[in-house]
């Protein structure tokens, strides 16, 4: 499967929201990054067509997804930003509740159900009514109805807001089992959600895609800008006034930094291996 992003733009008036996004997709995960206000969901909403985009077209294996119209729709799984379900419903319910919109026979419904709950591991929670449900159990639901209609695409807009740890690590190897002869589109401004398991990374910035690759490619292109230093109280409110800080964080009577620079911050300072997150804070800084 192939689906191909040629010249999309969306404009508002004068402004941008997105402008030239060409890239092609295949199956694997993609980890779509970028601060608030990069673009990200508007190229979501136009992906799952919820947005028309002004200019630009959309091919799935060569087809225009416009002529496409529901037969490309029922490939596609969506996950929104903090999606409201009713509470009163039982996990159960809702999810049959939602075969009925998405067109599942009553005959599958059942055994679809059933599979989904076990592969984001709800099944001993199946009659809890979706108000007594955790965050991290409500995304697992969301992620739930959006695999019902087994999508080849699957869109997550910011799928661990809110989480805490334990659940973005199990939501992590729930994306991880799901992404197997299919593709998976996150997009996120958290880092480490998409690192260890996106086959590459999309990096929009004022709605521009201004960078694209695996982690290593990515990081490789960063070269030797990325810096450790540990550093007086003194000594590191001077190198914070004058670089880009990535992490700092206090050992005993000293402070340990990492600092983005084209030239060496201090003599005390020694290169270190770039990493996603500053290949993500590179770009940002400007």
């Amino acid at each position: 499967m192939k689906l191909e992003l040629i010249d999309i733009s969306k404009k508002y008036g004068d402004f941008y929201a997105l402008k030239d996004m060409n890239v092609t997709l295949e199956n694997g995960v993609y980890g779509l990054l970028g601060a608030n206000g990069a673009g990200k969901t508007t190229l979501l909403n136009i992906l799952i067509g919820v947005l028309k985009q002004s200019s630009g077209r959309i091919l799935l294996d060569g087809k225009d997804v416009k002529k496409m119209d529901v037969a490309y729709l029922d490939k596609i799984g969506y996950l929104p930003q903090y999606p409201k379900f009713y509470p009163n419903f039982q996990i159960g319910e809702f999810l049959d509740y939602m075969c009925c919109l998405k067109g599942i026979a009553a005959k599958k419904r059942k055994e679809r159900i059933s599979d989904v709950i076990e592969q984001v591991n709800l099944t001993e929670h199946r009659k809890k009514k979706i108000g007594e449900l955790s965050g991290g159990m409500r995304q697992r639901l969301g992620i739930a109805q959006a695999i019902l209609n087994d999508p080849e695409i699957l869109v997550l807009d910011e799928p661990t807001a809110g989480l805490d740890p334990g659940e973005r690590i199990r939501f992590r190897n729930i994306i991880s089992r799901l992404s197997k002869n299919r593709m998976v589109l996150i997009a996120t401004h958290i880092v480490p959600d998409v690192e260890c398991i996106a086959n590459e990374i999309l990096i929009l910035h004022n709605g521009l895609l201004v960078k694209k690759g695996n982690v290593e490619e990515l990081c490789g292109a960063v070269g030797n800008t990325v810096w450790e230093v540990t550093a007086s109280d003194k000594q590191a409110e001077e190198l914070k006034d004058r670089y880009l800080l990535a992490n700092m964080k206090r050992e005993g009577n000293k402070i340990s930094m990492r600092i983005i620079s084209e030239e060496k911050p201090s003599e005390a300072a020694e290169a270190v291996k770039p990493q996603l997150e500053d290949v993500f804070l590179s770009v940002f800084r400007k």
